[in-house]
């Protein structure tokens, strides 16, 4: 089927136009997640959320690298010593463990330098 046949009904332009539509809509969520990906706090905050990035800063997929690295020492301890399974419940416990985990890296880093 070519394109002037393709357009050539009135209800299929129409259709194809919706569809269009409805595709961007629906791919706005997504391309605004993956520019706030990349964006520091600081420019969110001064620029707002829907503005496009000042710079491109890949900063906060390295700080999730790392918290989740560090979760995935702290939880089979959370569970052996204190029987907790889901450390969300416990922002204050997980606050603690997490500078608690990040302190003893440091400290680690520094003793072997």
């Amino acid at each position: 089927m070519t394109t002037r046949k393709f357009f050539s009904s009135p209800w299929r332009t129409v259709g194809f136009v919706v569809l269009l539509v409805i595709t961007f809509l629906w791919l706005i969520p997504f391309l605004q997640a993956i520019l706030t990906s990349m964006r520091t706090n600081t420019d969110i905050m001064t620029r707002g959320f829907f503005s496009l990035p000042s710079e491109i800063s890949f900063e906060s997929f390295a700080e999730a690298w790392q918290q989740r690295q560090a979760m995935q020492a702290i939880r089979p301890i959370a569970k052996k010593r204190l029987d907790i399974d889901e450390l969300e419940h416990y922002p204050d416990l997980l606050q603690a463990l997490s500078e608690a985990y990040q302190a003893g890296k440091d400290a680690g880093a520094a003793g072997s330098s």
